[in-house]
């Protein structure tokens, strides 16, 4: 169950070619307006994001031009208020930022904090095949099983976000047996 991400609106011809690039499931603009996502910048506004409870999704937190290494305090508030470190692939592009986020991902590892990474395609041509984003995340230096949750960490969230039945975090409105 992979999931990709793309930020343009919904759109049947690219649902189809991200089925044919080995996804699952596809959320779009309109579809992601229920995650509070905050992209990252410096390590104070790094901070700012992840000590909020309320925030799910914590997006490209380095930056090539600011002090923003991610540290164990940073990991340590992501892991406690359960909230997802996403990379976007446009981002991968600078080298400063992709070394960074090799060394992040050791500590992710060792404080248990869910790392994604998605397309969060502006266009069609921006679209990458699943099996290259698994690869991406093992040259990163995730494990092969690390690499696939980090495809559906979010598609987890986006169920869990619209399930009915889910009351508050935790808690879940169960059907009475009719007698």
């Amino acid at each position: 169950m992979f999931t990709d991400i793309v930020l343009f609106n919904k759109n049947k011809e690219v649902e189809d070619l991200e089925n044919q690039l080995g996804f699952t499931t596809v959320l779009f603009r309109e579809d992601i307006k229920i995650f509070n996502i905050s992209e990252g910048g410096d390590y104070e506004k790094n901070r700012k994001i992840l000590e909020n409870k309320r925030t799910d999704i914590l997006l490209n937190p380095e930056s090539a031009k600011h002090n923003s290494d991610i540290n164990h305090v940073l990991c340590k508030l992501a892991h406690d208020n359960n909230i997802i470190i996403a990379f976007s692939l446009t981002k991968l592009k600078n080298e400063n930022i992709f070394n960074k986020i090799i060394s992040d991902i050791k500590l992710f590892r060792k404080y248990k904090v869910k790392c994604a990474i998605a397309s969060f395609a502006r266009e069609k041509y921006d679209l990458r095949n699943s099996s290259d984003i698994i690869s991406l995340g093992k040259v990163m230096g995730m494990t092969p099983k690390e690499a696939k949750d980090s495809l559906n960490y979010i598609y987890k969230l986006y169920k869990e976000k619209t399930d009915k039945t889910i009351i508050s975090k935790g808690i879940r409105l169960i059907k009475p047996k009719s007698l």
